[in-house]
């Protein structure tokens, strides 16, 4: 099982600031921060996700409804970053971009209503490329600016950092200690072998008579494709746009869940629970965030007044 202690000699003995995993689903954040951070909890109302994310860490997960959350509960955590990966629904086109009317959007905007009473030190956003341009964001940018917050905002994608996979998401970081804009560069490509299975289960293979004509409609890629398309939770139930297919010599399959927790970044240490089937799996990890993207994101801030204790 993971535990969120720090992996860092430098660090050993030096206090680490605490951090409150929101909407936290299968636990990406904590993968991502654990060498940095303690996370003193964990919130989401899956019971499935919550099966998989007490599978591997030993703090509390909490099965509450966010949107009821009371500023003093949130308090009561002491934490020094917020890290919020929000229902992405109400800024899509299959969730109909109802916004800030979409009953998904009341968790998000509890909380921006008591940031300036309960609000960490830091706060990190995840959520769908189009969020930046919504009625959400802009209430959530107009409340951390008046409570003082230094902001940065990023669009990013795996891919800008090598990994084969076309994830693209809006990621803001909201500081109430001044943070450098980091600017990033595009090392080579990996290609997609790096991250197989060396055997794969038969049921993920589907044969071509069973595809139909539908195979013209799907995104193939190959062991040494360096891209794939965005694997959405989805995967499993719809063949198109949920994520790409794989084609090994004649043959076609589906990505395992396992492959695309690693071309997520999740490490092989991870644990999936026996009891939950392949299509509660991908539509888990469907949800879940780039562990790769979120890392490369704190690296540069290693050892800064960003991921130290605040003085509250």
């Amino acid at each position: 099982m993971f535990h969120s202690t720090c992996l860092c000699t430098d660090c050993e003995n030096e206090l680490r600031p605490k951090l409150l995993e929101l909407f936290a689903g299968i636990g990406g954040a904590t993968v991502a921060f654990q060498n940095f951070v303690d996370v003193i909890a964990a919130i989401d109302i899956n019971d499935n996700a919550k099966s998989v994310y007490q599978t591997n860490f030993s703090h509390p997960y909490l099965t509450l409804s966010i949107e009821s959350l009371s500023a003093s509960r949130l308090q009561a955590f002491n934490a020094d970053i917020w890290w919020m990966s929000p229902p992405c629904q109400p800024f899509t086109r299959r969730g109909l971009r109802r916004d800030d009317r979409d009953p998904r959007s009341a968790a998000l905007k509890n909380l921006i209503d008591i940031l300036d009473i309960a609000g960490p030190a830091t706060l990190m956003l995840e959520n769908v490329v189009g969020f930046q341009k919504s009625k959400m964001h802009r209430r959530l940018i107009t409340k951390l600016t008046s409570c003082d917050y230094h902001i940065h905002e990023y669009l990013l994608c795996p891919t800008d950092f090598g990994i084969p996979n076309n994830r693209p998401r809006y990621y803001l970081l909201a500081s109430k200690t001044p943070v450098k804009k980091l600017n990033f560069k595009n090392p080579e490509p990996k290609h997609l072998v790096d991250f197989l299975d060396t055997k794969v289960d038969e049921r993920f293979w589907i044969e071509r008579e069973l595809l139909g004509g539908k195979i013209n409609g799907l995104n193939v890629v190959t062991p040494k494709s360096d891209s794939s398309i965005c694997f959405t939770s989805s995967y499993g139930r719809w063949m198109r746009i949920s994520g790409s297919f794989i084609q090994c010599g004649e043959r076609i399959r589906r990505f395992t869940p396992r492959e695309i927790l690693r071309i997520l970044g999740f490490p092989e240490a991870f644990k999936l629970p026996t009891s939950l089937t392949d299509s509660q799996l991908w539509k888990l990890i469907g949800n879940s965030i780039s562990v790769f993207v979120v890392q490369r994101l704190l690296s540069p801030y290693v050892g800064s007044e960003f991921l130290r204790p605040s003085s509250k």
